[in-house]
């Protein structure tokens, strides 16, 4: 009886420590299994359910490898083997993937115990604890850190990492592009021996945190500076380095150098501040490059003994050059003026270009102004040599204002705005005594030139505001003193100055290009005009017109348009109307003058060379050109009778154009016997003030009404 109070009290021991260990299982969120010496599964906790999704009878009496993934069955495999069979020791974790209900799989951290020696288990208890989500962030971390290594490695940025005492303990493989050099050779080479002794100041100067060759326990700030080293082939490159500290940092335990190549970077700021500071036609200075060290010098110079001036130049007619031969020789042009300028001056003066075709000479000597004057001068005479372009042999002058910087009483030097605009000044006076020489600033020139720039002004708006006037001139019959014809002459009907003669605005629309709209309005008017007194006036159905062309109209790319539309919008005659062109337009002997010359006489139109003999040419010149008439100038005219000499050329002026089929047009007669002289001599027509002055258009009209007028009568 005792020995069965004895058993039932084991057994109900057992019972109660079999329900405790089943409660604690059941409660557990890691599944746990047992496994029979066959590795099938004896039991399994609820848990398996919960995160495999399988019931206990889908899972008791099955092999534990059809559950795992057959990668890591192995190693699941050998811990089962070394679980301790005595139950001592149990096997090191290891991580295994389980397949779920669902056909997925999760992983879990899976350990093995050998209790087959227990009775209350007999067998191998596997215990298995789901990692998923830790799976997942290791999985992450470790791409995120392949990333990394896979950027740093191939970057074409270096990466080092050095120690407290500047040797490298790592280096990425850009440093063999970048430098030549080899990354796992550098290791355990020190930075500066890398960097050269500027950038070894470089990086101590940023580090802030060295002493005696060892980096301090204070943090490195962050901050980047600029080092010039050297690639094994010698070539020089310059890096970009960035300093980060992140010797806190257990993954890279030291400092990190960002080196980038900005080699191209720095030579392309080179190149920009090179732009920014001088011109790209002729590399010269610039405007700015040259105000600038204007200032500088303007700051610096001591002016009781140092002479500072400016000097303005502009090239003569450049416009011209420009218009006849194209751009690209003008650009040429203004190079090879560059290089003279800079070969002659040397180290006497800055040479710069201010834009179009002016130039300026910064100027400082202790020789005075006569020294500035003389550099001026040389100026001249290197400018006015002839230029070889394209085959060519170009001539061409400048004008040159000239500035000196001032102390005022007070102690004030001159301001640099001031000193270069009165330099302008200057130019315009050179340019209005003829060009071809230099003149020096003085006070009252000020007023000049704002004259000269509120008359442009007043000019462009007097094209719109119908203040210009035409006047007509009578050319006449020698022979017979009938009236064959008009000179159309343009006045100007200023608003507040009053009536304005030619010679007092056409140079100025001549430099500022109005010349050509101007121009343009003169050609309609007297067309028109001529269409008018062809149609009113009796037996006037053959009365011509000549109208001036100047240089800047021949050459502009509109005037065969121009000259056609006016033809055509009046219903004129074309053979009724003579363009006239001086003989200095027509020393531009190039094939656009002769092209455009052909086209305008292609219209119909007669050509005249006006102020024949004045261009020093040869009087064979006329036979290069399609031309009809030879208008022999008012210089030769008043000289008749009186001046041998006068009067050969004019008879070898006459003859020729006899020789040519052309015929000949005297002006500025003004007295009975230069009409005579001129008759005898053989000249066609003539025009003047002894025949009539040029008159609006409705005096004009009732002189060609008139039957006989004084003067029309042959002398």
């Amino acid at each position: 009886m005792a020995l069965d109070s004895i058993a039932l009290t084991d057994k109900l021991a057992r019972q109660q420590s079999e329900r405790r260990f089943r409660v604690l299982v059941e409660s557990s969120s890691d599944i746990v299994l047992v496994l029979d010496e066959q590795r099938s599964i004896a039991f399994a906790s609820s848990a398996a359910d919960h995160l495999l999704g399988y019931e206990d009878s889908a899972l008791l009496g099955s092999d534990l490898q059809r559950w795992v993934h057959s990668r890591e069955w192995p190693a699941l495999a050998k811990t089962l083997e070394r679980s301790s069979p005595d139950g001592t020791s149990e096997a090191r974790p290891v991580e295994v993937r389980f397949r779920r209900e669902d056909g997925s799989y999760g992983w879990f951290e899976v350990t093995a115990r050998d209790l087959r020696h227990d009775p209350e288990i007999e067998g191998t208890v596997v215990t298995a604890r789901e990692i998923s989500d830790r799976k997942f962030a290791e999985d992450l971390l470790a791409a995120s850190e392949a990333r990394f290594r896979a950027l740093v490695q191939h970057s074409s940025d270096v990466v080092a990492v050095v120690d407290d005492v500047l040797d490298f303990t790592y280096v990425s493989p850009a440093i063999g592009p970048l430098l030549g050099l080899d990354a796992d050779q550098l290791v355990g080479t020190s930075a500066l021996s890398l960097l050269g002794v500027d950038g070894s100041m470089r990086l101590l100067a940023a580090s802030q945190v060295v002493v005696d060759g060892r980096l301090q326990d204070e943090s490195v700030a962050s901050r980047s500076f600029e080092v010039d080293v050297h690639h094994q082939s010698g070539s020089p490159v310059t890096l970009e380095v960035a300093l980060t500290d992140m010797r806190a940092d257990p993954a890279v335990g030291g400092v990190v150098l960002n080196a980038r190549d900005i080699t191209l970077r720095k030579s392309l700021e080179a190149d920009l501040r090179h732009q920014a500071h001088h011109d790209a036609l002729t590399g010269l200075s610039n405007r700015s490059m040259f105000t600038e060290c204007l200032s500088d010098e303007l700051a610096t110079a001591d002016l009781s003994t140092t002479t500072v001036a400016a000097l303005f130049i502009d090239l003569d007619d450049f416009k011209t050059i420009n218009d006849s031969l194209g751009h690209a020789v003008g650009d040429q042009l203004l190079s090879q003026v560059a290089h003279r300028l800079v070969g002659h001056l040397g180290t006497e003066g800055l040479a710069a270009r201010l834009g179009g075709d002016e130039f300026a000479v910064l100027v400082s000597t202790e020789g005075g102004e006569l020294a500035v004057a003389t550099i001026a001068q040389r100026i001249l005479d290197l400018v006015s040599q002839p230029f070889h372009i394209e085959g060519r042999e170009i001539e061409v002058t400048c004008s040159i204002g000239i500035a000196h910087a001032l102390t005022t009483e007070a102690g004030d030097v001159t301001d640099t705005k001031v000193l270069l605009r009165s330099a302008d000044v200057a130019m315009y006076l050179a340019k209005d005594r003829g060009k071809n020489q230099a003149a020096s600033f003085e006070e009252h020139l000020h007023t000049k030139v704002f004259e000269r720039l509120e008359l442009k002004a007043d000019l462009k708006r007097a094209l719109e505001a119908d203040e210009l006037r035409c006047y007509y001139q009578p050319i006449v019959s020698l022979q017979t003193g009938d009236v064959t014809g008009l000179e159309a002459l343009v006045r100007w009907q200023h608003p507040t100055r009053g009536f304005m003669p030619p010679d007092s605005f056409i140079p100025l629309a001549e430099d500022t290009g109005l010349i050509v709209p101007l121009g343009q309005w003169v050609l309609r008017e007297a067309c028109r005009q001529l269409k008018l007194w062809q149609q009113s006036l009796p037996d006037r159905e053959h009365l011509t017109m000549s109208v001036n062309l100047s240089v800047h109209q021949l050459l502009h790319e509109d005037i065969i348009r121009d000259v056609r539309e006016a033809l055509e919008d009046a219903h004129v005659d074309p053979a009724t109307v003579t363009l006239e062109i001086t003989e200095t337009s027509l020393m531009h002997d190039t094939e656009l003058t002769r092209h455009r010359l052909d086209l305008l006489r292609s219209l119909g139109c007669k050509l005249a060379v006006d102020d024949f003999g004045t261009g020093y040419s040869s009087l064979k010149y006329v036979q290069r050109f399609p031309l009809d008439i030879i208008k022999i100038d008012r210089a030769f005219v008043s000289g008749l009778g009186a001046n041998t000499d006068d009067t050969a050329v004019v008879q070898s002026m006459i003859d020729l154009a006899k020789r040519l089929g052309m015929r000949t047009v005297a002006e500025g007669i003004e007295e009975s016997s230069e009409g005579a002289a001129l008759l005898a001599l053989g000249a066609d027509l003539g025009q003047g003030y002894h025949y009539a002055r040029p008159m609006p258009a409705a005096e004009a009209g009732d002189f060609l009404s008139s039957a006989t007028a004084p003067g029309l009568l042959p002398a």
